[in-house]
């Protein structure tokens, strides 16, 4: 099922993203316009409902025999942490350099271990200023849809 999907040097591409209408949070992954594999929920968990749909993002790509990802968001929490912290977070049982346990370290852990199951997962960080923030503010428009 590869048709209709964002190519980027070889990687599938899926924006996440969130939304916020001043009381609520919604979250959106976003294969492109009217793509059947889009999906947006409603968040209540804070930056939780962040990962998890980054998660999300991966199981479908799995399910779709999607094996190279690239998962561009305006999430920079999720963005720097699996770009960066996650390395040292693994190597220090899953704790902050100040020693104390990685916030929301489950969902970071299971988010870890379906980027493993996939292949390979790369992650971009969007500007306001990108081409790819066009794409985004799409996705946040269709994340808006799930908010009363």
């Amino acid at each position: 099922m590869m048709e209709n999907f964002y190519l980027d040097g070889g990687y599938t591409v899926v924006y996440v993203t969130k939304d916020w209408n001043g009381q609520n949070e919604a979250t959106a992954v976003w294969f492109g316009n009217n793509h059947p594999l889009n999906i947006s929920r409603r968040a209540t968990q804070g930056p939780a409902a962040d990962v998890q749909a980054c998660t999300e993002a991966v199981q479908i790509a799995y399910r779709n025999d999607i094996t190279k990802l690239m998962i561009k968001t305006d999430i920079s929490y999720v963005y720097n942490a699996m770009t960066a912290w996650i390395h040292k977070w693994r190597e220090n049982g899953w704790q902050t350099v100040n020693e104390t346990y990685v916030r929301d370290r489950r969902d970071f852990q299971i988010l870890d271990h379906n980027c493993e199951l996939l292949g390979e997962v790369v992650w971009k960080l969007i500007g306001i200023e990108e081409e790819d923030a066009k794409c985004c503010l799409k996705a946040k428009l269709f994340a808006r849809q799930s908010l009363p």
